[in-house]
């Protein structure tokens, strides 16, 4: 087995089981910078972190039997030394003991339930209250044409940027999602929306659009609309999909979209959530 040792791998254990191993012989030299291997790093306090984008950490110490993992959505340099000082002058000073903690149920519950009272807690409106607000994982708009759809609890606001957007959002794992009610386009079929006046859109932010597919389908209070699935890359760079559900209703063209470069299963479900009353 071997372990990541200030740098290289080596066939000596200093970090607990839980830590990645790799099995192969001798030792794997990883000089890109002191310090570094394989998306590890040893901190000069001796402990290990593996460091994600903005603020993803794992961190292993080994003399406390530790593992602190951190999930975030931070920006900047400064903004990530928030996690390491949280470790280093409250996580490790606690440990008492590099023996694991009996199980406690009740408290875990309790745990759980605070979590869960306050994610369905928070709300958002964008301009205001009638035009849609998101509340407990469901985002509903009065005013005419009425619509709702469902969304991932832990998602947050997001500001909007386009004529007609009423609400836009990030999911847990920073996927975008938005919907829209703008006036019909000119003559326009609602099959003819996604591949020929949204997919046109997506010129102004990537390239290599491609309409995989675009179909009828039926939403769930019995309104026809079409989904129209589009790969197309961000930037000229990043590849994404947008899943688009376009309906119209009282006069209107109402749009909801959601693009992801990896979790699809996730996001799909999103537009097809969309009703009407």
């Amino acid at each position: 087995m071997l372990y990541l040792n200030k740098g290289r791998w080596d066939n000596k254990q200093i970090v607990p089981s839980a830590w990645v191993e790799v099995s192969t012989r001798g030792h794997i030299d990883a000089t890109l910078y002191d310090y570094y291997g394989y998306q590890r790093w040893v901190d000069s306090a001796g402990y290990y972190m593996a460091v994600g984008h903005k603020g993803q950490r794992i961190f292993v110490v080994p003399e406390k039997n530790l593992v602190a993992v951190f999930t975030s959505d931070l920006t900047g340099l400064g903004e990530a030394l928030i996690l390491k000082n949280l470790l280093d002058f409250y996580i490790i000073p606690a440990a008492s003991s590099p023996n694991s903690l009996p199980s406690n149920g009740i408290e875990q519950a309790r745990l759980y339930t605070l979590v869960d009272s306050i994610a369905k807690a928070k709300s958002y409106t964008w301009t205001s209250e009638n035009e849609g607000i998101a509340r407990d994982g469901v985002f509903k708009r009065t005013a005419s044409p009425t619509f709702k759809f469902e969304y991932p609890l832990g998602s947050k606001k997001g500001a909007i940027r386009y004529p007609g957007q009423v609400m836009r959002m990030k999911t847990p794992g920073n996927d975008l999602f938005s919907a829209s009610v703008v006036d019909i386009p000119n003559g326009m079929k609602v099959e003819d929306f996604g591949p020929k006046f949204y997919a046109q859109k997506l010129k102004n932010h990537g390239s290599n659009i491609k309409v995989i597919s675009n179909k009828e389908i039926t939403l769930k209070c019995g309104t026809k609309a079409y989904q129209t699935d589009i790969t197309w890359l961000w930037n000229n760079a990043l590849p994404f999909t947008t899943f688009l559900v376009s309906a119209y209703k009282d006069g209107k063209c109402i749009f909801l979209w959601a693009e992801t470069w990896k979790y699809h299963d996730k996001v799909e479900p999103i537009v097809q959530s969309l009703t009407f009353k």
